[in-house]
């Protein structure tokens, strides 16, 4: 994450309930560095405003637009905004016992791929073993930009070379290169291979001309989390929008995005920012209702976690994420990886 390797992933859960004791929840996960006193902390400063402004108000919500009316005066945490949604959204559908989707939109995938998340690639020049490339995924991502320039077009150039033909990659470098350097990568690059390459830059005003001069797509990524962001129609080489929920902001700018995105023809990925299976959950409705059919969603983290926030856990067979209600209807908390703060 960012570079770093954690052990652990800290976050919250955030759980409503109405006056008959039906419960719901919402992941507020925000990238570490925190720690539990840190986490705490937070929760004393919120509690006090969830009970003004959320608890005891009538659940009169029946669309994302509502939702943001109804959380209109909270803070701008979108890490908080994805939680609180999360959880009044699911429990206004668990009260009515209905599929969560349909909260969202009236149609929906009945499933989709998930693509594979490859972390090992670095400077001692470690590669995805066989069993990782030749799972059910037929896309993977990888983050570049994080080291020595050359090592890492050997690396990804090798795995191009190991991958079946089917197969393709997603690169992120996360803004790190200038356009010289992501030029000098990306020629080295086979285009057949790779899918697109997210926020290549760090300067967003080249990209046209870096998709030009080498031919790969780009996907936006970062991009999404400002606010006044606007999809430009006519951008050659933009190839997607990587929405992350908990970052972009509340559910009624997300599907507006997601929407635009689809009237400028562009591919709409739902991903995670390391959420457990919970937020994974809530983003698999999303992914679900707004994102592009035929398309990998990059929700295959779930595959990080030796326990899960939820039983049973979030799980794909065979890379294939599908809604399955009595799933949904019986899955509980998991109390071994949890401790009651509130």
């Amino acid at each position: 994450m960012r570079g770093k390797k954690y052990k652990i992933r800290r976050g919250l859960i955030i759980g409503l309930a109405n006056r008959d004791g039906v419960w719901a929840y919402g992941e507020y996960a925000p990238f570490p560095p925190h720690t539990e006193k840190t986490l705490l902390s937070f929760v004393d400063g919120m509690e006090i405003l969830l009970r003004e402004r959320v608890v005891d108000i009538p659940l009169e919500i029946n669309s994302v637009e509502d939702l943001a009316e109804t959380l209109r005066a909270m803070p701008d945490d979108t890490f908080l905004r994805f939680a609180l949604e999360s959880a009044l959204w699911q429990l206004k559908s668990r009260e009515e016992n209905r599929d969560p989707r349909l909260f969202l939109a009236d149609k929906f995938l009945k499933g989709f791929s998930l693509n594979a998340l490859i972390t090992e690639l670095n400077s001692h020049g470690n590669q995805p073993d066989a069993k990782q490339l030749s799972s059910a995924a037929s896309v993977y991502k990888i983050k570049v930009g994080q080291g020595d320039l050359d090592e890492e077009i050997r690396h990804v150039q090798k795995l191009c070379h190991t991958l079946p033909v089917h197969k393709k990659l997603r690169l992120d470098a996360n803004r790190n290169w200038s356009f010289e350097q992501a030029e000098y990568f990306l020629s080295h690059m086979n285009p057949d291979k790779i899918e697109y390459i997210e926020e290549p830059l760090k300067f967003q005003q080249s990209l046209e001309k870096l998709y030009l001069y080498t031919g790969i797509p780009y996907a936006y990524d970062e991009t999404l989390h400002n606010r006044d962001f606007k999809i430009p129609r006519k951008r050659v080489g933009l190839a997607a929008l990587i929405i992350k929920p908990a970052l972009v902001g509340n559910m009624a700018r997300i599907k507006k995005l997601a929407r635009a995105g689809v009237e400028a023809r562009k591919k709409i990925v739902f991903t995670s920012a390391f959420e457990s299976g919970l937020g994974l959950s809530a983003i698999a409705c999303m992914a679900s209702a707004w994102g592009s059919p035929a398309t990998a969603m990059g929700l295959g983290t779930f595959a990080f976690f030796s326990q899960d926030t939820l039983q049973p856990p979030f799980s794909a067979q065979n890379m294939v994420w599908q809604w399955q209600e009595a799933l949904w209807a019986r899955q509980q908390l998991n109390s071994a990886v949890m401790v009651r703060i509130k």
